[in-house]
């Protein structure tokens, strides 16, 4: 009873629908249809018969993927869709198959510039046509961030599950409804990183009972303050006084380090390397909260 059981859910799930993935031998059939070196595959019974779907990634750090949808005619196999996509070493994320679409994530990271795009990618067997949506971020933390081409893909039923993918992404910023120091920093001193070289001005600190630092690098300390400078971050202080943490300085350029050069009873000195062609020194005292900046010159030979 149970082997009779057995086939019969094994023949329902063929024509339901049914997958595999990344075998062995669906790679090298694949291998030998493209003639290029196949790294994932999935091998989808639909209701519009089968489909052979493959990637072959470029290995190197700054790569592309290109996908491949092979559908099955009378023993042999047609090539309905291809897709290429920037790609970060060859990493293919969620590759799945469900209700008719083969769905996969890749990354294309911009180095250390803070740039970079994630591709929500999909292949709809229905439509033998593959989609792509194109979230894009530029500086560190997403300072600036959106897709690029959602208004283009009209198939809702795509649309739906690309969605599903979004918001389960990591690399999707999803804002929460509490501003953070570094939100408090650039809305109270917004046009700081010009004004500071025109006249002596104060910029405003907010202030935090819980620490604001994912990890703590201590750069300094005194009597009064201890500094800590996050690698390609801000620099952040804690006043002993008040028993509370505060941000000093956010880049000009969100994904660059501020350097520390010194502490001096309240004053604070650092250079923004972002500032003007050769960077600035800018000069802080954290008691009245004056602040100015000098831009570095090349000296002449």
């Amino acid at each position: 009873m149970f082997r009779i059981l057995s086939i019969f859910v094994f023949s329902l799930s063929w024509i339901i629908g049914f997958s595999q993935t990344n075998n062995n031998v669906d790679i090298e059939l694949l291998k030998k249809l493209t003639l290029e070196d196949i790294s994932y595959s999935i091998n989808a019974q639909s209701d519009s018969g089968r489909v052979l779907f493959g990637l072959s990634c470029n290995q190197e750090t700054w790569g592309e993927c290109t996908a491949f949808a092979y559908k099955q005619f009378g023993g042999s196999w047609i090539l309905k869709d291809t897709l290429t996509i920037p790609n970060f070493q060859g990493q293919i994320e969620n590759l799945s198959y469900d209700n008719q679409v083969i769905y996969f994530g890749s990354l294309s990271a911009g180095g250390s510039s803070g740039n970079g795009s994630y591709y929500f990618n999909a292949y709809s067997l229905d439509e033998n046509k593959f989609y792509s949506l194109e979230y894009w971020w530029s500086d560190f933390k997403y300072s600036n961030y959106g897709f690029s081409n959602l208004e283009e893909i009209t198939n809702i039923e795509i649309l739906n599950i690309l969605e599903k993918n979004v918001e389960i992404s990591d690399y999707v910023y999803k804002p929460s409804g509490e501003l953070s120091l570094q939100d408090h920093w650039k809305i109270d001193n917004k046009n700081i990183y010009e004004e500071i070289f025109k006249d002596e001005i104060k910029v405003i600190f907010k202030y935090k009972k819980d620490i604001p630092l994912d990890s703590e690098e201590k750069v300094a300390e005194n009597d009064n303050f201890i500094l800590y400078n996050v690698f390609k971050g801000n620099l952040y202080g804690f006043d002993k006084n008040m028993k509370k943490y505060f941000l000093i300085w956010v880049p000009n350029w969100s994904y660059d380090t501020t350097r520390f050069i010194d502490l001096d009873g309240n004053d604070v000195s650092i250079i923004d390397s972002t500032l003007g062609d050769n960077g600035a020194q800018i000069y802080i005292d954290l008691e009245s909260k004056e602040i100015f900046g000098v831009y570095n010159r090349i000296s002449e030979k």
